[in-house]
């Protein structure tokens, strides 16, 4: 600090008092770098104040008195004019000194929190953007295909014949990415048509044996093309992941995301406004469904 060279070699003999208990004794006070010193006449160093610590507890035109903080029973007088403005000057100093240091301690605290607020509040959904973005529609099954596979055991699965294959053929004709979408038809496990990320669409066999099987295969259908081709699907499984889950994925910590089937049923993504899609079914093409699992 330019003051407290200014100040080095600036000496003033005072009265120094320890405590209450101790007689006021001569001194000389002295500047160090960073407090002041207190010797005898000698020279020999008693204590020293550090700046930060020197408070002025009363002012006269005969003398100046200071102390340390909180230990007012310790004090110094002086008389020396010099010594008293170098002193307030360099405290005041010090005193600025540390406001401004507390001001940018409490800006970085604010900087760090905000950053913290972005990591836990913006970050995650920043890297769920990001995963929607760069994945493409046929390769979302990458983030669940050991829970699918889990699921669909083989002698779970009914098999497919040219009929199934051929209507798989006329769903993708809304799709630019070739044999997209894929239908499994499985004999027990879900209740209700699953619309899985990936073009995935699984069919249990007693929902095509209901009553209203009929009338809503055409719907199911019509709905799950609007789906796929909004991502309506993979945008909603992203959303469901904690961010735990993706950073355990991209660490390989996790080799899967979670799916939760129940999030996944055919009737969670009808539309009020659906377009008719020109979707045409045979009663053949149906008859098929209805039988697949009697091959």
């Amino acid at each position: 600090m330019t003051a407290i060279k200014k100040f080095s070699r600036l000496e003033a003999k005072a009265v120094w008092k320890e405590n209450d208990d101790t007689p006021p004794r001569s001194v000389i006070i002295s500047f160090g770098k960073s407090s002041i010193i207190i010797s005898n006449e000698n020279a020999f160093p008693l204590d020293h104040w550090s700046f930060n610590t020197i408070v002025m507890i009363s002012k006269s035109k005969e003398n100046t008195i200071f102390s340390q903080g909180s230990n007012r029973s310790e004090k110094l007088i002086i008389e020396d004019i010099e010594m008293i403005n170098a002193i307030i000057l360099i405290c005041n100093l010090k005193t600025q000194t540390n406001w401004s240091t507390l001001k940018f301690r409490k800006f970085f605290k604010f900087l760090f929190f905000c950053f913290l607020l972005f990591i836990f509040l913006y970050f995650p959904n920043f890297v769920r953007e990001i995963i929607f973005k760069v994945t493409d529609p046929k390769n979302e099954i990458i983030f669940y295909d050991n829970t699918l596979n889990e699921f669909l055991y083989p002698s779970k699965i009914c098999n497919k014949n040219v009929s199934i294959n051929n209507f798989e053929k006329k769903l993708n004709q809304f799709f630019i990415i070739d044999n997209f979408i894929e239908i499994i038809v499985v004999k027990y496990g879900v209740d209700k048509p699953l619309f899985l990320p990936g073009g995935k669409i699984i069919i249990p066999f007693s929902w095509l044996q209901t009553e209203k099987s009929y009338h809503n295969f055409k719907k199911m259908f019509q709905v799950a093309i609007h789906a796929y081709e909004k991502r309506y699907i993979f945008k909603n499984f992203i959303k469901n992941q904690s961010f735990k889950t993706i950073l355990s994925f991209i660490f390989k910590l996790n080799n899967s995301f979670d799916l939760n089937f129940n999030d996944y049923y055919w009737n969670n993504f009808i539309e009020k406004k659906l377009d008719d899609k020109n979707l045409l079914i045979t009663d053949d093409e149906w008859i098929n469904f209805k039988n697949i699992c009697y091959n």
